[in-house]
């Protein structure tokens, strides 16, 4: 009897898991786009959705079972611009998939205007040397004087190969500002730390849009990125080292594992950029399933264990229990494990689902 109800209590476990919006603990405020329901739906508690703005852009197969988003060089995601600065001190990570990459920016996600015209915000994208083909991680955090942004291009290692983008295989960025220092991941690993003034420099943005796929100037795309984008987290705090390379880990060794769900009943594409405008201002409640296995990595609603010495205190019965006292346990018991059968039956076959 206590096997049974143990089994009762991981299905349980299994079936709530399966509806977490958010698959990985990274705390409260997290903001995510996870495209698995192929809808651009803020998966946290916040709210902020956004839609797809161009004709070639679709859902297509995703990390680990998910849905991802593909696009080319004249369409992109277009996000609330508070999305990109939940605070001060923040994290930004996302995985990509290039299809081409352009002889020079390629941003990846954007905000602000920069150059001479700079305003606050932030950029994460690849630059590529038309000389040498040589691809060079961009980011940077902006200020309101265009001397005093903080940017830089970051190649491999020394004595390592240059960055190659273009090899049709998963990537993820991290990066992650704070209180005057900063640092960027690759893979989960470090690969450049850095010092700004937070006296000058802000994520926040006074501008109206914010980009995954490229920049807006004025509402028209420029030095766009063409491939897949997947699993895009705003994170509202600094996201040590050891907790990045956790996460890169969980999604690189498929312990966490994406589901495929239905998309919402109203239609997340834009046809142009106004319409985007709108549609990134519009709230939903919509949630992104996906599951995390695997016992060393953080999930969120899984921070207590299951005793087994409370299951068996409230199963066990003693001498004078009534046999009808007993049946009725057995029985609820039994249409219980039914159910978590039949529920872990249709996620199985969930997860066998495709974009």
């Amino acid at each position: 009897m206590k096997k049974v109800l143990c089994a009762i209590a991981i299905g349980i476990m299994l079936a709530l898991s399966a509806s977490a919006a958010v698959p990985f603990d990274f705390g409260d405020g997290v903001i995510y786009y996870g495209f698995d329901n192929q809808a651009v739906s803020d998966g946290g508690s916040i709210g902020l959705d956004g839609g797809l703005v161009g004709g070639n852009i679709s859902f297509v197969n995703g990390l680990n079972g998910g849905c991802a988003v593909k696009m080319d060089s004249d369409s992109y995601i277009s996000i609330p611009v508070e999305a990109t600065y939940s605070a001060e001190s923040m994290s930004v990570i996302v995985w990509f998939k290039t299809d081409h990459i352009n002889g020079a920016w390629n941003r990846i996600i954007s905000t602000g205007v920069w150059g001479e015209q700079a305003a606050p915000g932030i950029l994460i994208g690849i630059f590529r040397d038309a000389a040498s083909s040589a691809d060079y991680v961009a980011v940077g955090i902006g200020a309101d004087d265009a001397s005093k942004n903080h940017w830089n291009l970051i190649g491999a290692p020394e004595e390592e190969k240059s960055y190659q983008f273009d090899d049709d295989k998963w990537h993820c960025l991290g990066y992650t500002v704070g209180e005057g220092s900063g640092a960027l991941y690759l893979d989960g690993a470090q690969i450049y730390s850095f010092e700004y003034s937070a006296a000058d420099c802000s994520v926040e943005t006074y501008e109206e849009t914010a980009c995954i796929g490229g920049f807006l100037y004025y509402n028209n795309l420029n030095e766009p990125y063409s491939g897949t984008i997947d699993e895009v987290y705003f994170i509202p705090r600094v996201v040590d080292a050891d907790t990045m390379k956790a996460y890169y880990d969980a999604e690189s060794q498929g312990k966490i594992i994406h589901t495929v769900s239905d998309s919402p009943e109203t239609d997340e594409r834009q046809t142009s950029s106004e319409d985007s405008t709108d549609e990134s201002e519009a709230n939903s409640t919509d949630e992104i399933t996906s599951t995390l296995g695997g016992e060393s990595s953080p999930l969120k609603g899984d921070s207590g264990t299951t005793d087994n010495t409370d299951i068996e205190t409230d199963v066990v019965t003693d001498d004078h229990q009534s046999a009808d006292d007993k049946n009725t346990v057995y029985i609820i018991a039994a249409a219980v494990a039914a159910a978590i059968v039949v529920a872990i039956i249709v996620i199985i076959l969930m997860k066998k689902k495709h974009c």
